[in-house]
C-alpha cells in the first residue's frame, strides 16, 4: 500500500494523503513507516539490483543532488532553518541528500541520506532527537559525508554499472571528493562556481632551496617559482577563447525546439587548499542568447 501511494500522482505524499488514496487506515501506515523493523538498506540493494538489470552500462553515470521539503514545526527529524536550492532560500525546511543513476538506457533515484544538521546533535537536542526517532548511534556528517557514503555502498554492491560521477557546485567544490572519486579508478564531471581560481598554464611550484648561512628550519612546503603564473578566476577566461573553440551542441528537444549550447574546454590547474591541484579540463558552457548569456563551468 505504501509503495503504491508513492508512485500515484499524490502533491504531497504524507501519510495522511497516502492512506487516503490507497485506503488503508493512517495510523497502520504510520505504524509501518515509524516502528515496523523493515530492511530499508535491503530494499535499496534490491532495487539497485533492478536497476542495473534494466539501465545498467559500462559508462554510467552517478549523479548527486539535495532536495529541500518545506516544513511548518520543528519535530520532524533534521527540521530547521537552512538553504534549499529547491526553494531557492533559507527556511525552514528537510535536506535529502540523493543519488540518482543515469545512463543511456534510461536514468532514475538509487539511494537517499537525510541530512541532519549539526543541531540536533548537541547536547541540549538528546530529547528531541528521541522523540523524532533518530537513532542513538547516528553521527553528523556532512552532505559529501553522506554523498561519500552511498557512492561507495553502491560500489562495493556492484549492482551499477558506472564511470562518471557527478554534481552541481556543492559537490563539485568539495576537492576531498573529487580525490575520492579518482582513487575509486572513476571519472567525474562537476559543476564548479564562477569564481574558481585556477591556472591556465603549469605553476611550476617548488620546494625552494635551502640558502647558505640561513638559519631556521629548512623549507619544506612548495612556493611559487619566478615569473610563475597567478591564479585566475574560471569567469575571467571565457573572453579569452576564440569563437572557433566554441561548438554548439543540442543536450535536449525542449517545448520550444532543441535546447542548444556552445562549450569550450581548456586545460588547467585547480587551486587545492592554495596549491595547485592536478590537471584537469575545465568545461564551459555558454546559451545562445544575445546580450547577457549564462555561463556554467
Amino acid at each position: 500500500k505504501y509503495l503504491q501511494g508513492l508512485m500515484m500522482p499524490i502533491e504531497r505524499k504524507n501519510v495522511e494523503n497516502i492512506a487516503e488514496e490507497v485506503g488503508s487506515p493512517p495510523r497502520k501506515l504510520q505504524e509501518f513507516l515509524s516502528d515496523s523493523p523493515w530492511n530499508d538498506e535491503g530494499c535499496i540493494e534490491e532495487h539497485q539490483r533492478f536497476v542495473g538489470e534494466l539501465f545498467g552500462a559500462p559508462n554510467g553515470v552517478v549523479i548527486f543532488d539535495d532536495t529541500g521539503f518545506p516544513k511548518k514545526g520543528d519535530k520532524s527529524a533534521g527540521v530547521g532553518r537552512q538553504y534549499s536550492g529547491t526553494m531557492g532560500k533559507t527556511d525552514n525546511c528537510q535536506v535529502g541528500v540523493f543519488m540518482s543513476y543515469a545512463s543511456v538506457h534510461g536514468h532514475t533515484l538509487v539511494d537517499r541520506r537525510l541530512y541532519i544538521l549539526s543541531q540536533w546533535f548537541e547536547e541540549t537536542a538528546l530529547g528531541r532527537r528521541k522523540r523524532s526517532g533518530i537513532p542513538q548511534d547516528v553521527r553528523f556528517k556532512t552532505k559529501i559525508e553522506l554523498a561519500m557514503e552511498m557512492l561507495d555502498r553502491a560500489n562495493e554492491r556492484g549492482h551499477l554499472l558506472f564511470q562518471w560521477v557527478s554534481g552541481d557546485c556543492a559537490y563539485g567544490d568539495a576537492h576531498e571528493f573529487r580525490k575520492h572519486i579518482a582513487g575509486m579508478g572513476k571519472w567525474y564531471c562537476f559543476e564548479v562556481y564562477y569564481d574558481t581560481h585556477i591556472w591556465t598554464d603549469d605553476p611550476a611550484w617548488k620546494v625552494p632551496p635551502v640558502m647558505e648561512k640561513r638559519r631556521g628550519r629548512k623549507p619544506k612546503h612548495p612556493k611559487p617559482t619566478e615569473g610563475s603564473p597567478s591564479a585566475v578566476t574560471a569567469s575571467s577566461l571565457v573572453s579569452s577563447i576564440p569563437d572557433n573553440q566554441w561548438q554548439r551542441i543540442c543536450l535536449r528537444e525542449g517545448d520550444k525546439g532543441p535546447r542548444e549550447f556552445e562549450f569550450a574546454r581548456l586545460r588547467v590547474f585547480e587551486k587545492w587548499n592554495g596549491r595547485p591541484g592536478p590537471a584537469s579540463w575545465l568545461m564551459i558552457r555558454r546559451s545562445l542568447q544575445t546580450g547577457h548569456r549564462e555561463i556554467k563551468f
